[in-house]
C-alpha cells in the first residue's frame, strides 16, 4: 500500500462508533506527509465503486472533510490531476459544508506545496490559507465554483486580509 495514494473519498473509517482516519482518505495522505520527511506526492486513485462518486456529465468525486483538515507542516504535492479521468478540467471537488465554522480547506505552512487539479468549495474560511513560507504553487484549481464550474461558495485564495504571505509563491 502506498502512504501518498488516495484512494477514498470518506473522511473517517466505516465504523462510526470509532471515527478515525485510514489509509487512502485525504486527511491521512496529508497527515503521512507531514510525518514523512521531505516532499510527497499525492496519486489519487477513486473509484467509481466510491459512495461520493458523482455520475454526471464529468463524472466527479465530492471529498467532504468533517473537520478542520490537518494543517500541511512539511511540502507536499497535491495533485488531482493524477486521478486518471482528469481530462483538463478538475474532477475531485473539495466541499467544506461539513467541516464546521471558520475552518480553511487546505491551510498551508509549509513551503514549496503545490495544489493542482481540485474544486475547493464551501469552507466557512478561505479555500486555501498561505502562510509562513513560501514558493509554493496554486494552479489549475476551481475555487468557490463546483467541479461543473457553476455554484458559488464564498472561497478565496487567501482571503480578504494579507493571508498568502511567504515570498515566490505563484498562483
Amino acid at each position: 500500500f502506498s502512504f501518498s495514494a488516495v484512494t477514498r473519498t470518506g473522511d473517517g473509517d466505516d465504523d462510526v462508533s470509532n471515527n478515525r482516519t485510514v489509509q487512502g482518505s485525504l486527511r491521512q495522505l496529508i497527515q503521512n506527509s507531514n510525518a514523512l520527511a521531505g516532499s510527497q506526492t499525492s496519486d489519487f486513485r477513486l473509484q467509481t465503486s466510491d459512495s461520493n462518486w458523482q455520475k454526471n456529465e464529468n463524472g466527479q468525486w465530492l471529498i467532504r472533510p468533517t473537520s478542520a483538515l490537518t494543517t500541511i507542516t512539511d511540502a507536499v504535492i497535491l495533485d488531482g490531476t493524477t486521478q486518471s479521468t482528469y481530462v483538463g478540467t478538475p474532477v475531485i471537488e473539495i466541499a467544506g459544508d461539513q467541516a464546521g465554522a471558520s475552518v480553511n480547506g487546505l491551510h498551508i505552512i509549509a513551503g514549496n506545496s503545490t495544489v493542482r487539479g481540485f474544486s475547493i468549495t464551501d469552507f466557512s474560511g478561505d479555500g486555501i490559507k498561505l502562510e509562513t513560507a513560501g514558493n509554493n504553487t496554486v494552479e489549475g484549481n476551481i475555487i468557490g465554483l463546483r467541479t461543473v464550474g457553476n455554484g458559488t461558495s464564498s472561497n478565496v485564495i487567501g482571503g480578504t486580509t494579507a493571508w498568502y504571505t511567504g515570498d515566490g509563491n505563484v498562483l
